[in-house]
């Protein structure tokens, strides 16, 4: 599974995407000599002159970015034209091709940059503006332009050496239409000493069972040879980061994580998201504060033609004051309420309702609010059921089930005031500000927040999310200790849960009424961390019996009395963990009548014989007598007796005194 984090153009962001002044690490070079789009019988036509030159010198670093202006096109049927545009080190970019259709345009100015908002239209108008790379068909380029292929995307200057001829190829694809770039042509070059590294092909294991270990790999280009690297992973499932150092030279990372439970109790599935971000060594400045900065909060790599801009605005208002910019910017708070709606609604938001939060006034505690408040996380994640609500909201949000107080608290409380309110309080409770903290020192600062901590929690008290958390970002430790070149990643691992697998179940049989019998046997679970629920029905009527296991437990031993004899029971076990696994087991027991005992015989004075006797409580027996064992209908009754409380019962007989022997039994009904 590879999935880079994609994020929202910005928007609020505006007051800080001005024109930028040209910084020491950005140069303009033009040729404003014109470029007629020529026309011809037998397109392709090349545009005079083919192709038109800049030579760019005097440029020391390696290209981190380039935009490119034509100034005043015209032409009459627009999607003809095609633009090529190919660096000295011979890559190669499609800037346009087969857009705006056949409606006329005249003098408008275009500029191609990988950070623009959009692509030119299909089949629409072209208007002046700001573009990506638009490319809706191919073309046959004429020599001396380059063969293919060509990439769409000006990032293929990346890395590489700006000095030398650039040239722009321009050509006609169809006959009886023409136009121009009146004033030719304006390239913009960002470079840098050291760039960003970057992080590609990060692959995870996609699917695994609880308690399994995931693989997780990727590939680290920085040219930038002698750089080190600080790599950090949050796995997803604590929030603990595993931070390790790579030697320069390194161009993989292989690392192994073993995810002990599948999350949420009473889900069977958990996704994670797997969040990296590796930085370089190459030394503390506003530029790889920046870098750090927008990957953190932003997902994506600074702008390279805006980064002299933003640096003049930290120098202005401080690094705090431009954290907090970017945490109250329509893109940070889009990005955000995509993450808020995948983490506790399990699904991306809709445009409409990620642009309504985002542009809301609301604060991003206040949005994390909202959503718990809301419809759909009731119905979703509880069902419509205020106890499964609360389940949820301190799963969400504190990582562990309610405690029985907790739940005296608040579930009236809800009642009363609203789930909102409710969600709310645990928002602002001291558990939950110190796990913001701390999951904010582990991401930003890569280290445990220890008492350094106390402060930030504190602050969370009175403040709100975006004024604290741009203080730790402005502090000179995230600048000195994550200023250099910075890339993130992110990827997601799914984790299911396993059903306990039962074993060696024993339940003896055939047993005698009155007596206990135990049932016992061994399971195994491979999540270490699941709770179990043992359910046995007895078949013999009495109430089902609920068990409950801890995390850890293989094995149980209950037992039963069964006291209804001459019975076959149908005993059914049910052995739950607390993420929907189960096994089952059903067995026969078979229950026959306890035989009665005559514990003792005394001859008394009088020829009388008293036998004492032991049978179950309650039932009613018969004495029998004989004299001869060897005839079966020899057998008299001399009388009934009913066994007292304890079992036990009393019978007298007088035989005749000139009997040799004499030979007694008891028989129930």
């Amino acid at each position: 599974m590879n999935s880079r984090s994609t994020c929202l153009r910005p928007a609020l962001l505006a007051a800080l995407v001005l024109s930028a002044a040209t910084g020491s690490a950005q140069s303009s070079f033009f040729n404003s000599a014109p470029i007629a789009i020529n026309d011809s019988t037998n397109p392709p036509t090349k545009a005079s002159p083919y192709p038109s030159a800049i030579t760019v010198s005097g440029l020391s670093g390696l290209i981190q970015g380039v935009s490119v202006t034509l100034s005043n096109v015209s032409h009459t049927y627009p999607d003809d034209i095609g633009v090529l545009l190919v660096g000295p080190q011979g890559q190669s970019v499609v800037l346009m091709a087969d857009a705006g259709g056949g409606t006329d345009i005249a003098n408008v100015t275009l500029t191609f940059s990988d950070w623009a908002a959009g692509f030119l239209p299909d089949n629409g108008a072209i208007g002046s503006g700001t573009f990506k790379p638009s490319v809706y068909g191919s073309k046959s380029w004429p020599a001396r332009a380059p063969p293919g292929p060509h990439a769409t995307n000006l990032s293929a200057f990346f890395a590489t050496a700006p000095n030398g001829a650039w040239n722009l190829f321009v050509l006609d694809d169809a006959a009886s239409d023409a136009g121009s770039i009146a004033s030719g042509w304006q390239l913009t070059i960002a470079v840098s000493s050291n760039l960003p590294p970057v992080l590609s092909n990060v692959n995870v294991t996609p699917v695994l069972a609880e308690n399994g270990i995931a693989t997780l790999s990727g590939v680290i280009f920085d040219p930038n040879a002698g750089d080190s690297f600080a790599l950090s992973v949050n796995w997803g499932d604590t929030v603990t980061n595993q931070n390790l150092s790579l030697p320069a030279g390194a161009t993989t990372f292989l690392l192994t994580h073993r995810y002990l439970d599948d999350g949420q109790k009473g889900s069977a599935v958990a996704n994670y998201k797997i969040g990296l971000t590796v930085t370089d060594n190459a030394g503390v400045s506003d530029d790889g504060f920046l870098s750090a900065l927008f990957q953190d909060l932003l997902c994506r790599p600074v702008d390279p033609m805006q980064r002299s801009f933003y640096e003049n605005q930290i120098t202005s208002f401080g690094r705090s004051a431009f954290a907090q910019g970017l945490l109250t910017s329509l893109e940070y708070r889009g990005k955000k309420t995509q993450d808020y709606y995948q983490q506790f609604l399990h699904h991306a938001a809709s445009p409409g309702d990620q642009n309504f939060l985002a542009m809301s006034a609301l604060s991003e505690s206040a949005i994390v609010s909202f959503i718990f408040a809301s419809t759909e996380y009731f119905q979703i994640r509880a069902g419509s059921d205020n106890s499964a609500w609360l389940a949820a909201v301190f799963y969400d949000l504190l990582e562990r089930p309610a405690s029985a107080a907790e739940k005296n608290v608040y579930l009236p409380l809800i009642v009363q005031n609203g789930r909102g309110s409710v969600a709310d309080s645990v928002l602002a409770s001291q558990e939950f500000r110190q796990l913001q903290v701390e999951s904010w020192f582990q991401r930003f600062l890569h280290r445990a927040g220890g008492a350094d901590a106390a402060s930030f929690v504190t602050a969370l008290a009175s403040q709100t999310w975006e004024q604290v958390l741009s203080q730790m970002i402005g502090s000179m430790e995230y600048y000195i200790s994550r200023s250099g070149g910075t890339d993130f990643a992110a990827v997601s691992v799914t984790v299911t849960n396993v059903p306990p697998v039962l074993s060696n179940v024993t339940l003896p049989s055939p047993i005698v009424e009155g007596g206990i019998t135990s049932l016992s046997g061994q399971f195994t679970d491979p999540g270490t961390c699941d709770t179990f629920t043992l359910q046995v029905d007895w078949g013999d009527a009495s109430p089902v019996q609920t068990f409950s296991l801890t995390n850890g437990a293989t094995f149980f031993n209950v037992a039963h009395l069964f006291s209804i004899p001459h019975t076959t029971n149908v005993v059914h076990l049910i052995l739950a963990d607390d993420d929907t696994g189960v096994a089952t087991q059903t067995m026969n027991v078979v229950v026959n009548e306890r035989a009665p005992l005559i514990t003792s015989i005394q001859r008394q004075a009088g020829s009388i014989t008293r036998l004492d006797c032991l049978g179950v409580p309650a039932r009613a027996y018969t004495v029998q007598a004989s004299t001869n064992l060897a005839a079966p209908t020899n057998w008299v009754s001399i009388g009934a007796a009913t066994a007292t409380a304890n079992g036990t019962f009393t019978k007298f007989d007088m035989p005749s005194p000139n009997l040799p022997q004499r030979y007694y039994r008891l028989r129930s009904p």
